[in-house]
């Protein structure tokens, strides 16, 4: 059996460039937590560039919360991660820190570092792969077990574990009867060609400040549920692409 051939990129820009493209493209990850064996799903959803950082000398990567929703907590107690990704037909590697937890709008999730080196070799299939496409969510119907009345809310933000849903003056009334960790159950999710039904847990309720939302309040609601409705056998990015691949 031919032996697996491993490159190490070190160059900085390299690996940013990367970390680019992951975010830019919705890609998934997963994350092993101080070599567990159990490995856990997220996005890459922002690259803060060292001007605005919270490490101040060097980028930092923003990912989703973690799905199972046990490494979220294994996480912050972790001395070392490790980020594992395919990109143009190479399986990727590479050693992070975890470093705080982002509540900035629409950015909540985790805050690690960019790998300071990644390991590449040529991608082969270890496993069944899955891709998790999300449907352009546009509205969420649901009630409340205290009234009678359907809130129809519109969908300002998607990620693989929930939604976030604006709350406009009409709907007030939910800030109110609403706190985090409260439970939602049969939540209906629409988008143009699909619906599902999702039970979820309110995870924020955020006033916009500014833009034309300002005034407002975003529900964010984390539901597991999404990402299993969403879950369907995958290709690696550039499979039919091999041209692209020399450009890793």
């Amino acid at each position: 059996m031919e032996e697996e051939r491993w490159i190490e990129v070190k160059d900085k820009r390299k690996i940013q460039e990367v970390f680019e493209r992951l975010v830019s493209k919705n890609m998934e990850l997963k994350v092993l937590v101080d070599a567990q064996s159990a490995r856990f799903i997220t996005r890459a959803i922002r690259l803060n560039p060292e001007e605005v950082s919270s490490l101040g000398s060097e980028p930092e990567l923003i990912i989703e919360k973690l799905f199972p929703e046990s490494g979220n907590e294994l996480i912050q107690s972790s001395s070392e991660i490790t980020l594992e990704f395919t990109i143009r037909e190479h399986f990727c590697l590479g050693q992070a820190k975890y470093v705080g937890m982002s509540d900035e709008y629409p950015y909540f999730g985790i805050m690690v570092t960019l790998p300071r080196s990644l390991k590449l070799t040529k991608e082969r299939r270890r496993e069944r792969r899955y891709r998790y496409e999300m449907p352009d969510f546009v509205s969420v119907e649901f009630t409340l077990t205290a009234k009678d009345k359907v809130y129809e809310l519109g969908v300002v933000d998607c990620s693989m574990h929930g939604l976030g849903m604006l709350v406009t003056k009409k709907d007030f009334d939910l800030l109110r009867l609403l706190k985090p960790g409260d439970r939602l159950k049969g939540m209906v999710l629409y988008s143009e060609n699909a619906m599902i039904k999702v039970d979820g847990v309110v995870r924020h309720l955020t006033k916009m400040s500014s833009g034309k939302y300002k005034g407002f309040y975003v529900l964010g609601i984390e539901s597991p549920e999404v990402i299993e409705s969403c879950k369907i056998p995958s290709e690696p990015e550039g499979e039919n692409s091999q041209a692209e691949s020399k450009n890793v």
